[in-house]
């Protein structure tokens, strides 16, 4: 589902590197284009090209581009297809061309005085990217389920995000929209910050060389590395468990250290070793988090927006 780029509440860079996690069945939509004799190759190359074009344009710096405007995917033009306003909603799908959104009917112009506000229909209000990736699932259903109408039942799996059963009213969005963003103490702040970026480290090395690994072991790493990213997305919300999950975590990484450091695989020694030190940092931070340090959430709601 690609709404899980679009749950972003912020314009920047960093959007674009919000992808799906089942992104991977995304060349179903290429697979007319082999069949009518295109070389693999060309396929590649324009759906890597259209890739990366629209990376740059995930900015709220740049206005607009003059006469580029008609012709290019720009960071205004685009800003519409992010934005949740009803006036918004299902406009310039174009990834690299607005040339067809203006064909077909689907472009809009951003309007000054319609300030673009972010993010999708009903908020994720979350940091927990298993359920980003369901959020989507979750609420469609809801939608099914609420509707009367035996069509609109099945019609709201197809239907775009700007489209509501007739039975339902839509979500209101107004000017004062504050994106969700808890306050947590620093130190959860700065732990899962490196928590994050070891974890991902960690991450990129299994999917690098999980064939050179047990499948037991890949699956148990996976599996942790997964609950892993949730408890540090538990930290950032706030959440009154993360503590005690962040313990058992540990925990747990401390029965795999010892299992399969007992095990004389040698594509399994590295990993072991070097999860000795992550071990450490990992104790470490944990006791700066319990150590007089609580944590703190505001509701988005009782926030003051952010300058």
């Amino acid at each position: 589902s690609h709404v899980a780029h679009h749950q972003s509440e912020e314009y920047n860079l960093s959007t674009a590197l919000r992808q799906t996690g089942t992104d991977y069945i995304g060349f179903v939509f290429y697979l007319p284009l082999y069949l009518v004799g295109m070389p693999v190759y060309v396929i590649v190359t324009v759906g890597s090209l259209n890739l990366i074009y629209q990376f740059w344009v995930h900015t709220r710096h740049i206005r607009r581009l003059g006469p580029l405007e008609w012709l290019l995917v720009t960071p205004s033009n685009h800003r519409v297809h992010h934005a949740r306003n009803p006036e918004y909603i299902d406009k310039n799908y174009g990834g690299v061309f607005i040339i067809w959104d203006r064909m077909f009917g689907t472009f809009k112009d951003e309007d000054e005085t319609i300030p673009c506000v972010f993010g999708i229909t009903h908020q994720l209000r979350s940091w927990n990217p298993v359920w980003a990736n369901l959020h989507v699932w979750v609420e469609t259903a809801k939608l099914s389920w609420r509707t009367r109408s035996v069509a609109d039942k099945f019609r709201v799996w197809f239907k775009g995000p700007g489209w509501y059963p007739a039975d339902i009213a839509p979500p209101t969005i107004s000017g004062d929209f504050v994106p969700f963003n808890p306050v947590v103490s620093p130190v959860n702040r700065w732990s899962s910050f490196i928590q994050f970026w070891v974890l991902t480290a960690a991450a990129l090395a299994l999917l690098n060389w999980q064939n050179d690994f047990p499948r037991d072991f890949v699956l148990v790493a996976f599996v942790w590395l997964t609950g892993s990213f949730v408890i540090q997305g538990y930290f950032l919300e706030g959440h009154p468990l993360a503590l005690a999950l962040e313990t058992g975590r540990i925990l747990l990484l401390v029965v795999m250290l010892c299992f399969y450091g007992l095990i004389p695989v040698q594509p399994v020694i590295l990993p072991v070793a070097l999860t000795a030190p992550y071990l450490l940092l990992s104790l470490l931070l944990l006791g700066l988090q319990w150590r007089g340090e609580r944590l703190v959430t505001i509701p988005a709601e009782d926030q003051l927006p952010q300058s």
